[in-house]
């Protein structure tokens, strides 16, 4: 529950620095959005300037772990972009940056 609790800490902070919208976890999955309720025009960028970041991140976490198996845990992260249509709680699933982590 640490390895988690340290993993989503730093990377949702990461989202609301770049203007997103945290949505839910979802197992080892983080959902974001950007662009809704509000738009800053630059939505997708943040969305991936959110992602290398993140990147960025885990990769300085796991430094500092230094020694377990849960060094061989990955991340991947999906980036979709688009209209939303349908229901509000589709908005993560269209405007979104998915992130989950596992072995990678």
């Amino acid at each position: 529950m640490d390895t988690l609790n340290q993993t989503f800490g730093r990377l949702s902070r990461l989202v609301a620095e770049n203007r997103g919208t945290f949505d839910k976890y979802i197992g080892d999955c983080l959902m974001a959005f950007y662009g809704a309720p509000i738009s800053f025009g630059n939505d997708a960028a943040n969305a991936l300037r959110t992602a290398v970041q993140m990147q960025r991140a885990f990769q300085t976490l796991k430094a500092e772990w230094e020694e377990g198996a849960r060094l061989d845990l990955g991340l991947a992260i999906g980036l979709n972009s688009g209209r939303c249509r349908g229901r509000q709680h589709r908005i993560g699933e269209t405007h979104g940056l998915h992130g989950y982590w596992g072995h990678g």
